[in-house]
């Protein structure tokens, strides 16, 4: 499960962005590869989906795992992944014991996520989860959200394990992107933002 990675990459004081445009800078580059990642990772395990739908059972089912997906849907269901991957994060990097820069950096991050895609919002989000008591039971929240986003409707729960790799699965992902956002210099993150468009 999550949490459990053997070269955990814990950002030191070192790490710290130096300055306001430095901080804009690393998360802008943070968000954005989260963005891309998570569609990524939401694509594959869609297709995986569709690739069952033929042998699932009643035909309904079926017909729903390959419907067409609105783009605000898809938009949506990246949206809760980006919220999700970096709390996510934050729990692995120490929780409540996290250094008041690394907090600042996560809680502005849910901002910088906002300003990327309107709705729902990180607050919005994280809010949904406030009943559930520790990580499993989020992660198991996370992936019918994902489906209720999606458009599944009343399936979603039927649907979930589809997308549970995008939320139990990705934990070194996540942490190469952190890892990347903090310590590549600058020059480096504008080349690999060139790169990625």
């Amino acid at each position: 499960m999550e949490g459990v990675f053997s070269d955990l990459f814990h950002p030191g004081p070192e790490h710290e962005p130096g300055s306001e445009e430095e901080l804009n800078f690393r998360l802008d580059y943070y968000t954005c590869r989260l963005a891309i990642t998570a569609s990524e990772q939401l694509s594959q395990a869609l297709t995986s989906l569709r690739g069952t739908a033929d042998r699932l059972q009643p035909p309904e089912l079926g017909n729903l795992a390959l419907k067409q997906f609105k783009e605000e849907e898809f938009a949506a269901a990246v949206k809760e992944t980006i919220c999700i991957w970096i709390h996510q994060e934050a729990v692995d990097q120490g929780g409540e014991w996290l250094p008041d820069w690394l907090r600042n950096f996560f809680r502005v991050a849910f901002g910088a996520a906002d300003y990327m895609i309107a709705k729902p919002t990180a607050w919005e989000v994280m809010h949904a989860y406030g009943r559930c008591t520790d990580m499993v039971a989020l992660c198991m929240e996370a992936c019918c959200r994902l489906c209720g986003e999606l458009g599944f409707g009343i399936a979603s729960m039927t649907f979930s394990p589809a997308v549970m790799p995008v939320v139990l699965q990705t934990g070194e992902i996540r942490q190469a992107i952190l890892k990347d956002a903090l310590v590549l210099s600058l020059q480096e993150l504008r080349e690999a933002a060139r790169q990625q468009s």
